[in-house]
């Protein structure tokens, strides 16, 4: 049994010990390590990377450093924290935090400083308890069981955690302030930290969680606190640090946070900047390519802000360019290319405060999502909008454009059905919770900057996309919606048209530049036309 400290020069250079996961790390994953416990950077290559994590660099559009890179100056100086804000791959979790727990509750020498009964744990915490106990099984029990020592300092492993035969458990938790309390805890390892709850309300804000881990530690000379995480918004601890830096040398000199941060190691950069040899240059421009946005926080490693617009003013100027106020209905024949139209229209309902916004549009294989026509009704002061009298004027265009599908979002829809059914056409609803709204003007985003949509010139309509929102919360959640005091609903007509028409172009059969005659949903619309007008004259 291991009961002294055994230096962390020594566990990486022994082939028994942990030797043989230290060769495979790549050279930025072994400096952020050596640089924890304070061990010198010896050749240029180390320094060089140094440098990178701690911002001397700057990086292509990809994520690779570009040289020359400003040299930052090492001292070394073991630190009680870490917190390493990496792009996805980096092996944060595997190479970083799994590491140090693997070396520190097997080697480290704690339980030197517990009490004879009392219970020693350090953790894995991660939102998730079953992706804490993922990780525990798959990368710490993995670096344990390499070394042909540490695998037999293991008494037990199972769901509840990793149980040492020196008597130290290393255990999974969520982030809760309760689940360190009753513990002497030398070492905790908070994996995603950046997507924890960092909300005042919330039942476990992370700086509440951190501060009770800090307490929990008190005892132990050689404590450490870890976070690793691709960074989210900029709120929270991971952007607390960021913004400290290694030291605290990114504050000024009076401000309090300094001292907290003054044994404090930061590490900040973009994945190529780890260097994970199953990566390489085109894997990265692939991934660029599918969502630019996503790649800026993901791969980049840099924070978004909490609030942001979606529709930037240059994208909506391009897709309205010399577009007129309404386009004509194309007849049943004559289409560019001997094309039949393929109509799709969306409505809003609102009957009291909101506007009652309706949107036809169409796809065309060479333009994407054109936009044919934009209608909004509103109430009066004090009188309330008829919605039949209103779907009487939808119904005409519907007829006029031949649409085939008229989508709504859920909002009095079983009411409405029933009015469109009169009139000779089905309202199909639309769920518009919190991921699928995000989803829906999501593409229509990537519609636009790929010049797929091309929209009508309406100025209310272009407020109103001007406006939209993207709230960026903590633990990972995204909301979308118009400004405060202003309304959403010409935008939300548009981008679920653009949804639907995008989502179902007809299918052109092989060798023919023709759409398919008849579509299986339209199908279906008719059917139920059909069949709820049989049911009425039995009624009847």
């Amino acid at each position: 049994m291991i009961a002294e400290r055994i230096t962390f020069t020594e566990a990486i250079h022994e082939p028994r010990l942990l030797k043989r996961t230290w060769v495979s790390m790549s050279g930025p994953q072994q400096v952020m390590l050596k640089a924890l416990y304070g061990l010198p950077l010896d050749t240029e290559e180390e320094r060089y990377h140094w440098s990178v994590l701690q911002g001397g660099a700057t990086f292509d559009d990809l994520g690779f450093p570009v040289t020359p890179v400003t040299e930052v100056t090492y001292t070394p100086n073991e630190y009680h924290s870490a917190w390493a804000i990496l792009g996805r791959r980096s092996g944060k979790t595997d190479k970083f935090l799994s590491f140090v727990l693997a070396y520190e509750a097997s080697m480290g020498g704690h339980m030197r400083y517990v009490a004879k009964r009392q219970k020693c744990r350090s953790f894995i915490v991660a939102q998730k308890l079953p992706l804490a106990q993922s990780i525990l099984d798959e990368f710490v029990m993995g670096i344990l069981d390499e070394s042909p020592i540490l695998k037999n300092e293991v008494e037990k492993s199972n769901a509840d955690g990793i149980l040492l035969k020196n008597g130290h458990v290393i255990a999974p938790s969520p982030p809760t302030r309760r689940s360190f309390r009753g513990f002497a805890v030398p070492i905790v390892a908070c994996d995603e930290v950046g997507f924890w709850y960092s909300e005042e309300e919330a039942a476990n804000p992370d700086y509440e969680v951190i501060r009770a881990v800090e307490y929990a530690q008190i005892q132990f000379p050689d404590h450490k606190l870890l976070g690793a995480s691709t960074p989210w918004s900029k709120e929270g601890i991971l952007w607390a640090a960021h913004n400290a830096g290694t030291g605290g040398r990114k504050l000024t000199t009076d401000d309090e946070d300094r001292e907290r941060f003054r044994q404090t190691v930061v590490y900040h950069a973009p994945t190529p900047a780890i260097e994970n040899p199953i990566l390489d240059r085109r894997w990265f421009t692939r991934t660029q390519l599918k969502d630019p946005d996503a790649y800026i926080r993901e791969v980049r490693a840099q924070f978004v802000d909490a609030v942001s617009g979606m529709f930037p003013d240059t994208l909506l100027d391009d897709a309205m360019h010399n577009a007129p106020q309404w386009r004509e209905a194309y007849p049943r024949s004559g289409h560019p290319e001997d094309q039949k139209p393929f109509y799709i229209a969306a409505l809003d309902p609102a009957f009291r405060k909101d506007k009652f916004a309706f949107c036809i549009g169409h796809y065309e294989p060479a333009r994407g999502f054109v936009q044919d026509w934009i209608q909004s009704w509103k109430p009066e002061k004090g009188v309330s909008l008829n919605p039949a009298v209103i779907l009487d004027e939808i119904a005409q265009k519907i007829n006029e454009y031949h649409v085939v599908n008229v989508y709504s979002d859920q909002y009095q829809l079983e009411a409405l059905k029933e009015l469109a059914l009169d009139r000779g056409f089905v309202i199909q609803g639309q769920d518009f919770t919190a991921n699928s709204k995000a989803r829906i003007y999501g593409s229509f985003q990537t519609l636009l900057r790929t010049t797929r949509a091309h929209l009508l010139h309406n100025k209310e309509q272009r407020q109103e996309l001007l406006g939209i929102e993207k709230h960026i919360g903590s633990g990972g959640n995204v909301r979308i919606g118009a400004r405060v005091g202003q309304h959403d609903d010409l935008a939300t007509v548009v981008v679920l048209c653009a949804n639907k028409v995008i989502g179902l172009v007809p299918v052109v059969p092989k060798g023919s530049s023709s759409y398919v005659e008849e579509l299986n949903v339209h199908q279906k619309c008719m059917k139920q036309i059909v069949r709820k007008r049989r049911k009425r004259r039995r009624r009847g």
